[in-house]
């Protein structure tokens, strides 16, 4: 990339978007996202390009979220305010996505990310590059994770 500008609008929607589907606020996702694009461009001499430019940044991103997930958790209360943060979204979404979005959310941080990543419409060679693992682990792990999130949003909805 020859400027920070072009790296930004190649990359941002997609990289919010993971961010989002893993911190659930939009404000911390735009910071997460913003504090990603500036580790990027500080590093950018680094960038072998032994991999694609995209599955580096995405590697970046994800760290970022993971880090800051982990640092949340160990605050006191961390699962209430991220409940709140969930409710005072103010976007209307359908009661499908909401619960596709919950489930998404109770699954395990790898788990998460791979099927964001997925939604995301990366190769599977790019999300086995990016989460390190074998190609042939990312097909059955989607796989399976389908499956787990099929048979949680066919369960009756809570509360309905």
């Amino acid at each position: 990339m020859s400027s920070f500008q072009q790296l930004y609008e190649a990359y941002w929607t997609r990289i919010y978007r993971l961010c989002l589907g893993y911190v659930g606020d939009h404000e911390w996702a735009k910071d997460v996202c913003q504090e990603c694009f500036e580790i990027a461009w500080r590093q950018r001499e680094q960038f072998r390009e032994e991999a694609e430019m995209s599955s580096w940044i995405f590697r970046i991103a994800v760290n970022l979220c993971l880090r800051q997930l982990k640092r949340e958790q160990k605050r006191a209360g961390w699962e209430a305010e991220h409940h709140e943060r969930q409710q005072l979204q103010p976007e209307r979404r359908t009661a499908m996505e909401l619960r596709l979005f919950e489930a998404i959310a109770q699954l395990p941080e790898v788990d998460r990310l791979l099927i964001s990543l997925h939604l995301e419409q990366l190769p599977q060679q790019q999300i086995a590059d990016i989460l390190q693992i074998s190609h042939a682990n990312v097909r059955v792990r989607i796989h399976r994770i389908k499956e787990q999130l099929q048979k949680r949003l066919e369960e009756p909805a809570h509360g309905a």
